[in-house]
């Protein structure tokens, strides 16, 4: 057996979309040769915390959780408080409303020159010193960073760099080639020194894995220096143990159940046009309304409180915040149509949620809404339901009234998994210790 070091912002008990990933290294990577050790923050700025996450590691794993500093950590409480209305502040012709915006961009800019390449920054540094202990005490034979936060790989390269280690860069979602990368307004000088910590990191790796086939080509046209054959993808795939106990012959449910499971946030994951459509749908059947039922869970940013109201839904959609991993699973085998709202922006091509993996082996159909690329192709592949690339009303209420028909004339739901086991966790491990294999 040899010794793998997985350096990773988030591990259990703290929860975040990425850390399911590790949790399946730690799973797998034994059966293929490897033990993997973790080295984490002790608190990660993360909100989801769940101890029964625990119980799917092995408690042979040792975890080395170092501290970090976050300055600008978001706060989960606390409300801002609106300038008064007669402060001079409010004034833009006021020498105080001037003062008063030299100091927040003053602060904005101490805060991008801090936060690069991400919030976590000072981790790297951090976490340094306890990483190279842990090599040294675990004989560990090779590092693996997973990211985001990238600042996860300046980490990892640092410690490969001081115990002279091959090391792995786990792509998760890209860094300077991120779909959402322009939204952070970087100063061009900025830019420069992402770029520059970004190259450093790939020019002395090892390996890479990468997320989707997509991420995986767009790093290599973009670094010619990389060699195509130590980058790989592997995906985040899904693992049948987490969903056998939950399938069962059960009568159908009382009402046509739709269910969303994830964060709504900015104008990409918003479901907006989803509920119009259904609202337009009642208009013309009034006699489904009493039979429809949609579950949002998960978090959500303030501006979509009202939603609901909005689209006169309420008593058809309800909001559910963050729940553990085993009740929301039980949720998704429950349910009749599972939906998946990842926009429309070509920019979004490249990038498979987690959840679809988990929403496919359910058996239950899926619509989506997605541009062409990667989700829809899956979607055709295994003819697991539909995509929709555009926000038209009326080809949306034909495939909810077809999904509606389909559940209103049968007696009970599926009992079976839906079989895929290509993308399956534990193939998709095997390529990661293949590629370490490979390496050492």
């Amino acid at each position: 057996m040899k010794n793998i070091l997985i350096v990773t912002y988030v591990f259990p008990p703290y929860v975040a979309v990425g850390g399911y990933r590790i949790i399946k290294f730690c799973k797998y990577l034994p059966l293929f040769g490897y033990n993997p050790i973790i080295l984490t923050p002790e608190k990660p700025n993360t909100r989801a915390y769940d101890r029964n996450m625990l119980k799917q590691i092995d408690s042979s794993i040792r975890v080395y959780r170092t501290a970090t500093l976050e300055p600008f950590r978001q706060q989960a409480t606390g409300q801002k408080t609106a300038p008064s209305g007669n402060s001079d502040s409010n004034n833009p012709a006021s020498p105080q409303a001037s003062s008063f915006s030299l100091l927040k961009k003053i602060k904005r800019n101490i805060k991008q020159n801090l936060s690069v390449p991400d919030s976590s920054f000072f981790w790297a540094w951090f976490g340094l010193k306890q990483g190279v202990q842990a090599v040294k005490k675990e004989k560990i034979d090779i590092i693996l960073s997973s990211s985001p936060p990238q600042s996860v790989h300046m980490l990892a390269n640092r410690i490969a760099n001081m115990t002279s280690l091959p090391n792995v860069l786990d792509f998760r979602d890209l860094w300077t080639q991120n779909t959402s990368y322009a939204e952070k307004n970087l100063p061009p000088y900025l830019l420069k020194r992402d770029r520059k910590y970004e190259l450093k990191v790939l020019k002395d790796c090892s390996g890479i894995i990468a997320n989707t086939d997509t991420f995986r080509n767009q790093l290599l046209e973009k670094n010619s220096f990389l060699d195509n054959e130590i980058v790989r993808t592997v995906t985040n795939g899904v693992d049948p143990d987490d969903f056998t106990k939950y399938v069962s012959e059960r009568p159908k449910n009382e009402k046509f159940t739709m269910l969303y499971s994830g964060s709504l946030y900015g104008q990409h994951r918003n479901p907006d046009f989803f509920l119009a459509a259904i609202q337009q749908w009642i208009k013309e059947d009034l006699s489904v309304k009493e039979k429809l039922q949609i579950e949002f869970i998960g978090n959500k940013t303030p501006e979509y409180d009202n939603m609901v109201n909005k689209f006169g839904l309420s008593g058809i959609v309800k909001g559910t915040e963050w729940m553990p991993q085993e009740k929301l699973f039980e949720k998704l085998i429950a349910s009749d149509l599972l939906l998946l709202f990842q926009g429309f922006d070509s920019v979004l091509n490249s990038a498979i949620p987690r959840k679809l993996f988990e929403y496919m082996i359910t058996n239950k159909d899926i619509l989506a809404f997605a541009p062409d690329g990667e989700i829809p192709g899956l979607i055709e592949q295994y003819k697991c339901g539909e995509c929709f690339s555009s926000k038209e009303p009326q080809p949306i209420i034909s495939y909810l009234k077809q999904a509606f028909k389909k559940w209103e004339n049968s007696e009970k739901q599926p009992s079976t998994l839906r079989s895929m086991p290509d993308l399956e966790t534990k193939s998709q491990v095997k390529i990661l210790a293949d590629l370490c294999d490979r390496l050492l």
